[in-house]
């Protein structure tokens, strides 16, 4: 059987009266929807109770790519993601004021 982008399997979150979505605890902080605990729980776990990207790791050779030995953030710029997933590097560059282009093919994540 076809699925169709009415059923669950495109927005897992069709039935919440509102998104999910949480402040993130980055400097500077932006808002990121999430889809619901069921679905996504490593990155519920992570992002929506603590306010972090799980993979740390890559967190933090982004911010030593998107900052400056003192905080400072690098002069604006463009950042391109492709396979952006829930978009947490987009909208994390978007804070810092840089220009953003992101690509995603899967489609549930466009829902994000």
């Amino acid at each position: 059987m076809a699925r169709s982008k009415d059923d669950d399997f495109y927005d897992p979150n069709k039935a919440l009266p509102e998104s999910p979505k949480r402040h993130t605890a980055t400097k500077p902080p932006f808002w990121i929807s999430l889809f619901i605990e069921w679905y996504d729980k490593m990155r519920w776990v992570t992002i929506y109770k603590e306010g972090q990207y799980y993979e740390k790791g890559l967190t933090q050779i982004f911010k030593d790519i998107l900052f400056l030995a003192n905080d400072t953030v690098v002069p604006p710029g463009r950042v391109i993601d492709v396979g952006m997933n829930v978009g947490w590097f987009s909208l994390w560059s978007r804070a810092l004021g840089h220009q953003v282009s992101s690509f995603e093919p899967n489609p549930i994540m466009h829902v994000r």
